[in-house]
Protein backbone atom coordinates (compact mmCIF):
# COMPACT_ATOMS: atom_id res chain seq x y z
CA UNK A 1 0.00 0.00 0.00
CA UNK A 2 1.59 3.29 -1.07
CA UNK A 3 1.38 6.58 0.81
CA UNK A 4 -0.05 8.16 -2.32
CA UNK A 5 -2.94 5.68 -2.55
CA UNK A 6 -3.68 6.17 1.15
CA UNK A 7 -3.91 9.93 0.72
CA UNK A 8 -6.10 9.53 -2.35
CA UNK A 9 -8.49 7.22 -0.53
CA UNK A 10 -8.78 9.55 2.47
CA UNK A 11 -9.21 12.60 0.24
CA UNK A 12 -11.88 10.88 -1.84
CA UNK A 13 -13.67 9.64 1.27
CA UNK A 14 -13.62 13.15 2.73
CA UNK A 15 -15.32 14.52 -0.38
CA UNK A 16 -17.79 11.63 -0.21
CA UNK A 17 -18.77 12.46 3.39
CA UNK A 18 -19.04 16.18 2.66
CA UNK A 19 -21.24 15.47 -0.35
CA UNK A 20 -23.70 13.61 1.89
CA UNK A 21 -23.88 16.45 4.39
CA UNK A 22 -21.83 15.18 7.34
CA UNK A 23 -20.67 17.86 9.75
CA UNK A 24 -17.04 18.96 9.94
CA UNK A 25 -16.28 17.30 13.30
CA UNK A 26 -17.88 14.03 12.19
CA UNK A 27 -15.80 14.03 9.00
CA UNK A 28 -12.55 14.73 10.86
CA UNK A 29 -13.22 11.99 13.41
CA UNK A 30 -13.98 9.48 10.66
CA UNK A 31 -10.83 10.42 8.73
CA UNK A 32 -8.69 10.03 11.87
CA UNK A 33 -10.13 6.55 12.51
CA UNK A 34 -9.56 5.53 8.90
CA UNK A 35 -5.99 6.83 8.95
CA UNK A 36 -5.19 4.77 12.07
CA UNK A 37 -6.70 1.70 10.44
CA UNK A 38 -4.69 2.15 7.24
CA UNK A 39 -1.49 2.43 9.27
CA UNK A 40 -2.44 -0.80 11.08
CA UNK A 41 -3.06 -2.84 7.91
CA UNK A 42 0.09 -1.39 6.34
CA UNK A 43 2.16 -2.54 9.33
CA UNK A 44 0.55 -5.98 9.04
CA UNK A 45 1.31 -5.99 5.28
CA UNK A 46 -2.36 -6.56 4.47
CA UNK A 47 -3.72 -5.27 1.18
CA UNK A 48 -6.91 -3.22 1.48
CA UNK A 49 -8.82 -5.64 -0.74
CA UNK A 50 -7.92 -8.47 1.66
CA UNK A 51 -9.52 -6.83 4.68
CA UNK A 52 -12.10 -8.98 6.47
CA UNK A 53 -14.33 -8.37 9.51
CA UNK A 54 -11.84 -10.41 11.56
CA UNK A 55 -9.06 -7.96 10.64
CA UNK A 56 -11.23 -5.03 11.69
CA UNK A 57 -11.87 -6.77 15.04
CA UNK A 58 -8.11 -7.31 15.45
CA UNK A 59 -7.52 -3.62 14.77
CA UNK A 60 -10.08 -2.56 17.39
CA UNK A 61 -8.61 -4.99 19.89
CA UNK A 62 -5.17 -3.47 19.29
CA UNK A 63 -6.54 0.04 19.80
CA UNK A 64 -8.10 -1.09 23.08
CA UNK A 65 -4.72 -2.48 24.20
CA UNK A 66 -3.03 0.82 23.38
CA UNK A 67 -5.70 2.73 25.31
CA UNK A 68 -5.08 0.61 28.41
CA UNK A 69 -1.33 1.08 28.02
CA UNK A 70 -1.67 4.89 27.86
CA UNK A 71 -4.27 5.31 30.61
CA UNK A 72 -3.52 2.27 32.76
CA UNK A 73 -7.16 1.27 32.63
CA UNK A 74 -9.87 0.19 30.23
CA UNK A 75 -12.36 2.83 29.04
CA UNK A 76 -15.70 3.18 30.79
CA UNK A 77 -17.88 0.95 28.64
CA UNK A 78 -15.83 -1.00 26.11
CA UNK A 79 -18.63 -1.37 23.57
CA UNK A 80 -19.40 2.38 23.33
CA UNK A 81 -15.65 3.00 22.99
CA UNK A 82 -15.37 0.45 20.17
CA UNK A 83 -18.32 2.10 18.45
CA UNK A 84 -16.66 5.52 18.73
CA UNK A 85 -13.33 4.27 17.38
CA UNK A 86 -15.09 2.34 14.62
CA UNK A 87 -17.06 5.39 13.50
CA UNK A 88 -16.59 6.01 9.79
CA UNK A 89 -14.61 2.82 9.17
CA UNK A 90 -17.48 0.72 7.68
CA UNK A 91 -18.35 3.59 5.35
CA UNK A 92 -14.72 3.95 4.32
CA UNK A 93 -14.37 0.26 3.52
CA UNK A 94 -17.63 0.41 1.57
CA UNK A 95 -16.27 3.42 -0.34
CA UNK A 96 -12.96 1.71 -1.17
CA UNK A 97 -14.13 -1.88 -1.70
CA UNK A 98 -17.58 -1.22 -3.14
CA UNK A 99 -19.31 -3.43 -0.54
CA UNK A 100 -19.02 -3.87 3.22
CA UNK A 101 -19.40 -6.16 4.98
CA UNK A 102 -18.41 -8.65 2.29
CA UNK A 103 -20.84 -11.35 1.31
CA UNK A 104 -20.26 -14.38 3.54
CA UNK A 105 -18.96 -17.43 1.79
CA UNK A 106 -21.39 -20.35 1.60
CA UNK A 107 -20.92 -22.62 4.60
CA UNK A 108 -21.76 -25.76 2.62
CA UNK A 109 -22.28 -27.07 -0.87
CA UNK A 110 -26.06 -26.99 -0.31
CA UNK A 111 -25.94 -23.32 0.68
CA UNK A 112 -23.94 -22.52 -2.45
CA UNK A 113 -26.52 -24.43 -4.49
CA UNK A 114 -29.36 -22.46 -2.94
CA UNK A 115 -27.68 -19.16 -3.78
CA UNK A 116 -27.14 -20.29 -7.37
CA UNK A 117 -30.78 -21.38 -7.69
CA UNK A 118 -32.23 -18.13 -6.35
CA UNK A 119 -29.87 -16.05 -8.53
CA UNK A 120 -31.03 -17.98 -11.62
CA UNK A 121 -34.63 -17.61 -10.50
CA UNK A 122 -34.19 -13.86 -10.14
CA UNK A 123 -32.72 -13.54 -13.63
CA UNK A 124 -35.65 -15.51 -15.07
CA UNK A 125 -38.15 -13.28 -13.26
CA UNK A 126 -36.39 -10.25 -14.72
CA UNK A 127 -35.71 -11.37 -18.28
CA UNK A 128 -38.74 -13.58 -18.95
CA UNK A 129 -41.46 -12.35 -16.60
CA UNK A 130 -40.39 -8.70 -16.64
CA UNK A 131 -41.44 -8.13 -13.04
CA UNK A 132 -40.51 -5.08 -11.01
CA UNK A 133 -37.34 -5.21 -8.86
CA UNK A 134 -39.40 -4.96 -5.67
CA UNK A 135 -41.56 -7.95 -6.66
CA UNK A 136 -38.52 -9.97 -7.68
CA UNK A 137 -36.80 -9.29 -4.37
CA UNK A 138 -39.84 -10.59 -2.48
CA UNK A 139 -40.16 -13.73 -4.61
CA UNK A 140 -36.45 -14.48 -4.30
CA UNK A 141 -36.53 -14.00 -0.54
CA UNK A 142 -39.43 -16.42 -0.15
CA UNK A 143 -37.68 -18.99 -2.38
CA UNK A 144 -34.50 -18.64 -0.31
CA UNK A 145 -36.43 -19.17 2.94
CA UNK A 146 -37.94 -22.36 1.56
CA UNK A 147 -34.58 -23.74 0.40
CA UNK A 148 -32.87 -22.85 3.69
CA UNK A 149 -35.65 -24.56 5.64
CA UNK A 150 -35.16 -27.72 3.56
CA UNK A 151 -31.46 -27.73 4.45
CA UNK A 152 -32.09 -27.14 8.16
CA UNK A 153 -34.77 -29.83 8.25
CA UNK A 154 -32.52 -32.12 6.18
CA UNK A 155 -35.39 -32.64 3.72
CA UNK A 156 -35.14 -33.95 1.07
CA UNK A 157 -31.81 -35.34 -0.11
CA UNK A 158 -31.36 -34.56 -2.96
CA UNK A 159 -33.56 -31.62 -3.99
CA UNK A 160 -34.81 -33.56 -7.01
CA UNK A 161 -36.72 -35.85 -4.61
CA UNK A 162 -38.88 -32.98 -3.35
CA UNK A 163 -42.43 -34.18 -2.75
CA UNK A 164 -45.73 -32.78 -1.59
CA UNK A 165 -44.98 -34.05 1.94
CA UNK A 166 -42.13 -31.56 2.34
CA UNK A 167 -44.23 -28.78 0.84
CA UNK A 168 -47.04 -29.47 3.32
CA UNK A 169 -44.55 -29.46 6.19
CA UNK A 170 -43.19 -26.12 5.01
CA UNK A 171 -46.66 -24.59 4.86
CA UNK A 172 -47.46 -25.88 8.34
CA UNK A 173 -44.33 -24.08 9.57
CA UNK A 174 -44.57 -20.91 7.48
CA UNK A 175 -48.28 -20.13 7.52
CA UNK A 176 -49.17 -20.96 11.10
CA UNK A 177 -49.57 -17.36 12.30
CA UNK A 178 -50.37 -15.58 9.01
CA UNK A 179 -53.62 -13.95 7.94
CA UNK A 180 -55.60 -15.57 5.14
CA UNK A 181 -54.62 -12.91 2.59
CA UNK A 182 -50.95 -13.32 3.53
CA UNK A 183 -51.25 -17.09 3.33
CA UNK A 184 -52.65 -16.81 -0.18
CA UNK A 185 -49.80 -14.55 -1.24
CA UNK A 186 -47.13 -16.87 0.19
CA UNK A 187 -48.75 -19.93 -1.40
CA UNK A 188 -48.80 -18.23 -4.81
CA UNK A 189 -45.14 -17.24 -4.38
CA UNK A 190 -44.07 -20.82 -3.65
CA UNK A 191 -46.27 -22.17 -6.43
CA UNK A 192 -44.43 -19.95 -8.92
CA UNK A 193 -41.08 -21.13 -7.56
CA UNK A 194 -42.07 -24.80 -7.68
CA UNK A 195 -43.17 -24.41 -11.29
CA UNK A 196 -39.81 -22.82 -12.14
CA UNK A 197 -37.91 -25.61 -10.34
CA UNK A 198 -39.81 -28.20 -12.37
CA UNK A 199 -39.35 -26.48 -15.74
CA UNK A 200 -35.62 -26.08 -15.14
CA UNK A 201 -35.01 -29.66 -14.03
CA UNK A 202 -34.30 -29.11 -10.35
CA UNK A 203 -37.17 -31.36 -9.23
CA UNK A 204 -38.61 -34.44 -10.90
CA UNK A 205 -42.30 -33.65 -10.64
CA UNK A 206 -44.37 -30.50 -10.96
CA UNK A 207 -46.01 -30.04 -7.55
CA UNK A 208 -47.96 -26.91 -8.39
CA UNK A 209 -51.20 -28.82 -9.06
CA UNK A 210 -51.07 -30.17 -5.51
CA UNK A 211 -50.66 -26.75 -3.89
CA UNK A 212 -53.92 -24.96 -3.11
CA UNK A 213 -54.29 -21.45 -1.74
CA UNK A 214 -56.94 -20.40 0.80
CA UNK A 215 -60.08 -18.85 -0.68
CA UNK A 216 -60.30 -15.08 -0.72
CA UNK A 217 -63.67 -13.38 -0.97
CA UNK A 218 -64.47 -10.24 -2.87
CA UNK A 219 -64.92 -7.25 -0.56
CA UNK A 220 -63.86 -9.41 2.39
CA UNK A 221 -62.34 -6.51 4.29
CA UNK A 222 -62.76 -2.77 4.20
CA UNK A 223 -59.85 -0.62 3.07
CA UNK A 224 -58.53 1.69 5.77
CA UNK A 225 -59.06 5.41 5.40
CA UNK A 226 -58.33 8.43 7.54
CA UNK A 227 -61.16 10.85 8.14
CA UNK A 228 -61.06 14.17 6.31
CA UNK A 229 -61.03 16.00 9.65
CA UNK A 230 -57.98 14.01 10.79
CA UNK A 231 -56.11 14.75 7.55
CA UNK A 232 -56.87 18.48 7.77
CA UNK A 233 -55.78 18.54 11.40
CA UNK A 234 -52.53 16.74 10.66
CA UNK A 235 -51.75 19.05 7.74
CA UNK A 236 -52.47 22.14 9.84
CA UNK A 237 -50.24 20.92 12.68
CA UNK A 238 -47.39 19.94 10.36
CA UNK A 239 -47.56 23.28 8.53
CA UNK A 240 -46.65 25.03 11.79
CA UNK A 241 -43.31 23.20 11.83
CA UNK A 242 -40.93 25.38 9.78
CA UNK A 243 -37.87 23.20 10.35
CA UNK A 244 -36.36 21.32 7.37
CA UNK A 245 -38.08 18.17 8.62
CA UNK A 246 -41.40 19.96 8.95
CA UNK A 247 -41.18 21.44 5.44
CA UNK A 248 -40.37 18.03 3.99
CA UNK A 249 -43.09 16.21 5.89
CA UNK A 250 -45.70 18.83 4.99
CA UNK A 251 -44.85 18.51 1.28
CA UNK A 252 -45.12 14.71 1.47
CA UNK A 253 -48.42 14.80 3.38
CA UNK A 254 -49.81 17.33 0.91
CA UNK A 255 -48.99 15.02 -1.99
CA UNK A 256 -50.62 12.11 -0.19
CA UNK A 257 -53.76 14.05 0.67
CA UNK A 258 -54.16 15.81 -2.68
CA UNK A 259 -53.46 13.05 -5.18
CA UNK A 260 -53.64 9.84 -3.15
CA UNK A 261 -50.23 8.78 -4.48
CA UNK A 262 -48.60 5.54 -3.43
CA UNK A 263 -45.70 5.93 -1.01
CA UNK A 264 -43.32 4.42 -3.57
CA UNK A 265 -44.36 7.05 -6.11
CA UNK A 266 -43.52 9.85 -3.71
CA UNK A 267 -40.06 8.62 -2.69
CA UNK A 268 -39.10 8.17 -6.37
CA UNK A 269 -40.38 11.62 -7.39
CA UNK A 270 -37.51 13.53 -9.01
CA UNK A 271 -36.76 17.21 -9.43
CA UNK A 272 -37.32 17.03 -13.19
CA UNK A 273 -40.77 15.48 -12.61
CA UNK A 274 -42.13 18.87 -11.55
CA UNK A 275 -42.89 21.03 -14.58
CA UNK A 276 -43.20 24.42 -12.91
CA UNK A 277 -43.71 26.38 -16.12
CA UNK A 278 -46.61 24.25 -17.38
CA UNK A 279 -47.89 23.40 -13.89
CA UNK A 280 -47.75 19.64 -14.35
CA UNK A 281 -46.55 16.74 -12.23
CA UNK A 282 -45.11 13.61 -13.82
CA UNK A 283 -45.84 10.45 -11.80
CA UNK A 284 -44.32 6.99 -12.29
CA UNK A 285 -46.73 4.40 -10.92
CA UNK A 286 -44.46 1.92 -9.17
CA UNK A 287 -47.04 -0.85 -8.93
CA UNK A 288 -48.27 -0.92 -12.52
CA UNK A 289 -45.18 0.36 -14.33
CA UNK A 290 -47.24 3.04 -16.06
CA UNK A 291 -46.96 6.83 -15.88
CA UNK A 292 -49.39 9.72 -15.77
CA UNK A 293 -49.37 13.50 -15.78
CA UNK A 294 -51.34 15.36 -13.09
CA UNK A 295 -52.03 19.07 -12.77
CA UNK A 296 -49.70 20.77 -10.31
CA UNK A 297 -52.18 22.32 -7.91
CA UNK A 298 -51.22 25.53 -6.14
CA UNK A 299 -51.16 24.02 -2.62
CA UNK A 300 -48.84 21.23 -3.77
CA UNK A 301 -46.56 23.56 -5.72
CA UNK A 302 -46.20 25.92 -2.76
CA UNK A 303 -45.38 23.06 -0.37
CA UNK A 304 -42.79 21.59 -2.75
CA UNK A 305 -41.22 24.97 -3.45
CA UNK A 306 -40.90 25.81 0.25
CA UNK A 307 -39.17 22.49 0.93
CA UNK A 308 -36.81 22.66 -2.07
CA UNK A 309 -35.77 26.24 -1.29
CA UNK A 310 -35.61 26.17 2.50
CA UNK A 311 -35.53 22.59 3.75
CA UNK A 312 -33.91 20.26 1.22
CA UNK A 313 -30.25 19.48 2.00
CA UNK A 314 -27.66 20.19 -0.68
CA UNK A 315 -27.21 16.97 -2.60
CA UNK A 316 -26.43 15.65 -6.07
CA UNK A 317 -29.37 13.22 -5.74
CA UNK A 318 -32.21 13.94 -8.16
CA UNK A 319 -34.94 12.57 -5.89
CA UNK A 320 -36.88 15.42 -4.31
CA UNK A 321 -37.25 14.02 -0.81
CA UNK A 322 -34.10 13.25 1.18
CA UNK A 323 -33.32 12.16 4.70
CA UNK A 324 -32.76 15.00 7.12
CA UNK A 325 -29.76 13.50 8.93
CA UNK A 326 -26.55 12.64 7.12
CA UNK A 327 -26.13 10.86 4.85
CA UNK A 328 -28.62 12.99 2.92
CA UNK A 329 -29.88 10.19 0.70
CA UNK A 330 -33.28 9.39 -0.82
CA UNK A 331 -35.62 7.11 1.11
CA UNK A 332 -34.90 3.43 0.57
CA UNK A 333 -38.48 2.63 -0.44
CA UNK A 334 -42.07 3.66 0.18
CA UNK A 335 -42.28 1.82 3.50
CA UNK A 336 -39.98 4.48 4.96
CA UNK A 337 -42.91 6.92 4.98
CA UNK A 338 -44.91 4.86 7.47
CA UNK A 339 -42.89 6.16 10.43
CA UNK A 340 -43.21 9.72 9.10
CA UNK A 341 -47.00 9.48 8.92
CA UNK A 342 -47.28 7.85 12.35
CA UNK A 343 -45.11 10.55 13.91
CA UNK A 344 -47.23 13.33 12.44
CA UNK A 345 -50.47 11.66 13.52
CA UNK A 346 -49.22 11.47 17.10
CA UNK A 347 -48.05 15.09 17.09
CA UNK A 348 -51.48 16.15 15.89
CA UNK A 349 -53.04 14.26 18.79
CA UNK A 350 -54.99 11.94 16.51
CA UNK A 351 -56.03 8.59 17.99
CA UNK A 352 -55.93 5.89 15.35
CA UNK A 353 -56.82 2.23 15.22
CA UNK A 354 -55.68 -0.33 12.70
CA UNK A 355 -53.83 0.65 9.55
CA UNK A 356 -52.81 4.29 9.43
CA UNK A 357 -49.90 4.48 7.01
CA UNK A 358 -49.53 6.39 3.72
CA UNK A 359 -52.03 4.11 1.97
CA UNK A 360 -54.82 5.34 4.23
CA UNK A 361 -54.50 8.73 2.50
CA UNK A 362 -55.01 7.00 -0.84
CA UNK A 363 -58.24 5.43 0.35
CA UNK A 364 -59.42 8.73 1.82
CA UNK A 365 -58.76 10.52 -1.47
CA UNK A 366 -60.69 7.90 -3.43
CA UNK A 367 -63.61 8.24 -1.02
CA UNK A 368 -63.66 12.04 -1.31
CA UNK A 369 -63.73 11.80 -5.12
CA UNK A 370 -66.56 9.26 -4.98
CA UNK A 371 -68.60 11.58 -2.78
CA UNK A 372 -68.23 14.41 -5.31
CA UNK A 373 -69.65 12.16 -8.05
CA UNK A 374 -66.38 11.77 -9.96
CA UNK A 375 -66.58 8.87 -12.41
CA UNK A 376 -64.81 5.64 -11.43
CA UNK A 377 -62.72 5.75 -14.61
CA UNK A 378 -61.45 9.24 -13.72
CA UNK A 379 -60.67 8.16 -10.15
CA UNK A 380 -58.77 5.17 -11.49
CA UNK A 381 -56.74 7.43 -13.79
CA UNK A 382 -55.83 9.72 -10.89
CA UNK A 383 -54.82 6.81 -8.67
CA UNK A 384 -52.95 5.03 -11.45
CA UNK A 385 -55.18 1.95 -11.63
CA UNK A 386 -55.03 -0.27 -14.68
CA UNK A 387 -58.42 -1.92 -14.20
CA UNK A 388 -61.74 -0.45 -13.05
CA UNK A 389 -62.20 -3.31 -10.58
CA UNK A 390 -59.24 -1.95 -8.62
CA UNK A 391 -61.17 1.28 -8.13
CA UNK A 392 -64.52 -0.30 -7.29
CA UNK A 393 -62.97 -1.67 -4.09
CA UNK A 394 -63.20 1.85 -2.68
CA UNK A 395 -66.98 1.81 -3.04
CA UNK A 396 -67.02 -0.24 0.15
CA UNK A 397 -65.87 2.85 2.04
CA UNK A 398 -68.93 4.91 1.11
CA UNK A 399 -71.15 3.28 3.73
CA UNK A 400 -72.77 6.57 4.76
CA UNK A 401 -73.66 7.28 1.13
CA UNK A 402 -75.28 3.86 0.84
CA UNK A 403 -77.34 4.53 3.96
CA UNK A 404 -78.68 7.73 2.42
CA UNK A 405 -80.32 5.81 -0.42
CA UNK A 406 -81.44 2.82 1.65
CA UNK A 407 -85.15 2.16 2.23
CA UNK A 408 -86.58 2.43 5.72
CA UNK A 409 -87.96 -0.88 6.97
CA UNK A 410 -90.87 -0.55 9.41
CA UNK A 411 -90.31 -1.96 12.87
CA UNK A 412 -93.36 -4.16 12.49
CA UNK A 413 -94.49 -5.46 9.17
CA UNK A 414 -97.32 -7.82 8.35
CA UNK A 415 -96.68 -10.59 5.92
CA UNK A 416 -99.38 -10.59 3.27
CA UNK A 417 -100.44 -13.83 1.77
Amino acid sequence: MSVRSTEQWLSGFQEHLQQYGYKYKTVQRALANCHHFLVFVQDQQIAIDQVTPAIVDAYLTEQLRLYKHRHQRFPNGVNPWRHLFNRGLPGFLRYVLGQWPPKPRPASEQEARNIRITDDYGRWLTEVRGLSPQTITGLQAEAQRFLCWLVQAELPRPLSDLSVREVDAWFAYRLATQRRSTKAQLVHSLRNFLRWLSHHGWVRQDLTTMVTAPSLYAFESLPSALGSEDIERMLATTKLDHSPRGLRDFAILTLLATYGLRAGEIVTLRLEDVDWRNERLYIRHTKTGTASVLPLLASVGEALLAYVRQGRPRSSAREIFLRIKAPHQPFHDGSSLHTLVTRRLLRAGIVFRGKHGPHAFRHARALSLLRTNVALKTIGDILGHRATKSTTAYLRLATEDLRSVGLDIPATAEVQS
